[in-house]
């Protein structure tokens, strides 16, 4: 009986330790490449042209480049776009214009914002069998303080949720109203 019972720990032991690995090796694999970008060879000319043509809209599209998520998509407003490049509005809005009728990017209107695309026949940063099967898409937003409100920061009002996280080898533990 004993034996038996030995025998179960250690099986119970090493399914939990299996599941450990599997778990481990999914996050390693999740972190692994996070941060690449790759360009088709095809598109360095364009890309050349588009420098010689318009430089600001080649340093827009570094930008989004470089701020895309890995569904090539970013929100950036023009405000923001200003201040990275130390343009006018009016010539960030020609870059804009500019790099989406070369294709290099489409721009979707979220609200009273643009999302900006950047084309993954150019540029992409997932695996290249997967980079055409993304419909639906999460964005990279980036902000500027002077796209926001004077007051955006004064939080003294203002009451957060929290939501509770459990992470890998932590228990959940329910408490009654009185928190025993």
């Amino acid at each position: 009986m004993e034996d038996t019972r030995s025998r179960e720990e250690l099986i119970n032991a090493n399914a939990r330790l299996l599941t450990l690995l599997e778990e481990t090796t999914r996050e390693v694999n999740q972190k692994k490449n996070l941060d690449f970008v790759q360009l088709y060879k095809k598109e360095l000319r364009q890309l050349r042209g588009l420098v010689k043509l318009n430089p600001t809209a080649a340093q827009i599209l570094l930008v989004f480049v470089e701020k895309m998520n890995k569904q090539n998509a970013v929100i950036m407003s023009f405000k923001t776009l200003e201040q990275i490049t130390k343009k006018t509005r009016q010539t960030c809005s020609k870059a804009v214009k500019d790099l989406r009728e070369a294709n290099f990017i489409n721009i979707i209107k979220v609200g009273n914002a643009n999302a900006y695309v950047v084309n993954s026949n150019v540029f992409w940063s997932t695996d290249n069998q997967i980079k055409e099967k993304f419909a639906i898409f999460t964005a990279t937003v980036v902000a500027c303080g002077a796209d926001q409100d004077d007051d955006f920061e004064d939080w003294s009002g203002v009451e957060l949720k929290q939501i509770p996280i459990i992470y890998p080898g932590e228990q959940l533990t329910f408490l009654n109203d009185k928190g025993e």
